[in-house]
């Protein structure tokens, strides 16, 4: 199963307070070995102690393959990446396993909000 990688922002400041929630900025990178049903992450990883949200936008920085969605799965600690299928009419499908997301092509911005 791939994992996440996680870079919290370093300047300005990654961790702010809207409120009482603690709002984390950062990058997020997908795994060189994408696994069916997700890679996965740990809430530790973005310095919080409990998920309530994470906002991923896609900051494609070189040519990609193909766009990817993702899906966030809060209680299984997974991010699902799905793509277009080959057929026409079709809906997003799941990326296939073992498929390498981890270039820079694929590389997403977040907020994750916490406390």
């Amino acid at each position: 199963m791939g994992a996440c990688t996680i870079t919290l922002d370093s300047s300005p400041s990654p961790n702010e307070n809207w409120g009482q929630r603690n709002v984390v900025f950062g990058t997020l990178n997908l795994s060189n070995s994408y696994a069916t049903g997700g890679d996965t992450f740990t809430v530790g990883e973005f310095a919080l102690g409990q998920l309530d949200a994470l906002i991923l936008t896609q900051d494609v920085t070189a040519a990609a393959t193909y766009s990817i969605t993702t899906v966030v799965n809060r209680t299984g600690l997974k991010i699902q990446a799905f793509g277009n299928s080959a057929s026409a009419g079709n809906g997003l499908v799941e990326i296939a396993n073992n498929t390498d997301l981890s270039g820079g092509q694929y590389r997403f911005r977040f907020i994750a909000i916490g406390v």
